[in-house]
């Protein structure tokens, strides 16, 4: 997700870009069901879940055309984070929307025209 080479010849060409990354804390325990079928690494991303998030936020910088759009899904109690680190990436526009029981899950965003 983070490395600068992915994808570079679609580089300031991207419309859209959707992601759901790994997001849960290291030191999260989840449910075991959640565990079963898929390995740590699809779940879990560092220390305070948002590695992956960080270099999604680069790479779609740099992906995206201008006026081109992002959407992440995060962990609903890291919402605040996830809308800094969004926008330290030179995103505008910046929402936060609820999954179907109430909670914060994703995040969209515009790369500003220009």
């Amino acid at each position: 997700m983070a490395d600068p080479r992915l994808l570079k010849d679609l580089d300031g060409r991207v419309d859209l870009l959707m992601a759901n990354p790994p997001y849960v804390p290291d030191w999260l325990r989840i449910p075991p069901e959640y565990g079963v079928h898929q390995p740590p690494e699809a779940s879990f991303s560092g220390a305070d879940g948002l590695d992956a998030m960080r270099g999604i936020a680069v790479t779609a910088a740099r992906l995206l055309r201008g006026g081109g759009v992002l959407a992440v899904e995060h962990l609903d109690a890291l919402v605040d984070e996830v809308v800094d680190i969004i926008g330290a990436a030179g995103f505008e526009d910046i929402t936060s929307h609820p999954d179907f029981t109430g909670f914060p899950r994703y995040v969209t965003a515009r790369r500003p025209a220009g």
